[in-house]
């Protein structure tokens, strides 16, 4: 019985990818045609409309930031505990809309909003970050929350405001360790 030939297993460099053939097929496309693929894509898909968005520096319109926050602040702490204490992925895109958001809430001397979604972002984020087994999306929280604490700092919010807020974010931190040196500093600097 003759041996059946064995098919060659290209080599890495000779591989093509299927994106290489999708790329070739979207270059032959027309503007409009690529603008109405991409729009009915980030219809039906969250992720990819924010990531659109944030690639593009696309700004909501000042009534949608709030909401749009919560929804980032949904997606960016989202975790399966089915993943729970393993090292899961997580939307980093969607943590830096809420860093992105935060600071325009902070240019609007929204204060009592960018309090609260932090209070929100923290509590839930926090809780992602202790089921993680490294924690990674601490930073990223970080970065959300840093802007907002030193946009504080240089408010004239009654004192006691700032300061229940501070106890309410040492509550909310539920591995104890994000931002606690900023908020302590914070705290000292009141008058």
């Amino acid at each position: 019985m003759p041996k059946k030939a064995l098919k060659k297993v290209p080599k890495k460099k000779d591989a093509v990818s299927s994106l290489d053939y999708l790329a070739a097929a979207l270059k032959k496309q027309s503007k409009e045609s690529l603008v109405k693929m991409l729009m009915e894509i980030a219809s039906t898909d969250r992720v990819m409309q924010r990531e659109l968005e944030v690639e593009l520096d696309v700004h909501a319109p000042d009534n949608q930031i709030i909401p749009q926050t919560r929804e980032a602040i949904a997606d960016a702490t989202y975790f399966d505990e089915d993943d729970y204490n393993t090292n899961f992925d997580y939307d980093s895109r969607a943590y830096e809309l809420v860093e992105k958001n935060f600071r325009k809430l902070v240019q609007m001397k929204a204060w009592a909003d960018v309090m609260n979604l932090s209070l929100e972002l923290l509590r839930d984020g926090s809780a992602q970050a202790e089921a993680s087994d490294e924690a990674d999306m601490a930073s990223d929280i970080e970065d959300c929350l840093k802007p907002v604490i030193k946009a504080l700092a240089n408010t004239n919010l009654p004192r006691k405001v700032i300061v229940d807020w501070c106890d309410q974010m040492k509550l909310a931190d539920k591995i104890g360790c994000i931002c606690v040196r900023e908020l302590v500093s914070l705290r000292q600097s009141l008058p």
